[in-house]
């Protein structure tokens, strides 16, 4: 059964998601791009909120080109259970593998490690699928994220084809890796993401009162659970 996780960026908009059903809950700062890191603030006060629920937590911490200063002077959590870095402007560097092998080792021993594909990847100056999958599994990556780097160019269906998607997930589980989708995901991409049998189906934009940058709205969740939980257990 696929589940629904949800991007907040404080810890009113945690409740909204939880109240609206979300399965995951995941944070970032969307004005700061695709997967911009939050505040260490806003980790702190959301982990603490959570400390006695049982939902799993994500964290972002922005792009692997800007992430020094986020690594020195933010320690994630150690209530978070995976944390993700993107790889924007890592396409040309001879040693982006190395620099996120250290990013990783200092993650909380109880923080899952998540890769980052983006689906417009030439857009971003990222490296390509197989070379992220190559590498997650190689760290031993808990999970791989299927995201896009440019939010105004439409959906991650609209970027690719449903065929390349469905490859991208099928690799990533032959892998032994959870696969996420996202990419300003909407009502009318649900059935697709759960025919692929994704775990995760990840949305910020469409539970918004409006644009990504907007509040989270309980009733908007409410909706998009709804669609994703009314999934049949698969038979294969």
């Amino acid at each position: 059964m696929s589940q629904l996780m949800v991007s907040v960026r404080s810890v009113e908009e945690m409740r909204e998601a939880l109240a609206g059903g979300a399965d995951l809950i995941d944070i970032k700062e969307p004005n700061l791009g695709s997967l911009g890191a939050a505040s260490s603030s806003v980790w702190e006060a959301i982990a603490q909120e959570l400390n006695d629920h049982s939902t799993l937590l994500s964290i972002a911490l922005g792009e692997l080109t800007e992430l020094d200063a986020v690594q020195e002077c933010c320690p994630i959590p150690a209530r978070v259970n995976y944390a993700k870095v993107a790889l924007a402007g890592c396409q040309t560097m001879d040693d982006w593998q190395a620099q996120l092998q250290n990013v990783f080792r200092k993650f909380p021993n109880n923080t899952g490690q998540v890769a980052v594909h983006y689906a417009d990847h030439h857009k971003a100056a990222s490296p390509a699928f197989d070379q992220i999958l190559q590498f997650a599994t190689e760290q031993n990556c808990k999970a791989l994220l299927i995201d896009t780097f440019d939010k105004q160019t439409g959906s991650l269906f609209e970027i690719v084809t449903k065929t390349q998607v469905q490859q991208w997930v099928n690799s990533a589980k032959i892998a032994g890796l959870k696969c996420v989708l996202a990419g300003s995901l909407g009502k009318s991409n649900v059935q697709d993401a759960l025919s692929m049998q994704a775990d995760v189906i990840a949305v910020r934009g469409a539970v918004c009162r409006g644009s990504r940058t907007e509040e989270i709205d309980r009733r908007l969740v409410q909706e998009f659970a709804s669609l994703v939980h009314s999934q049949e257990p698969s038979l294969f």
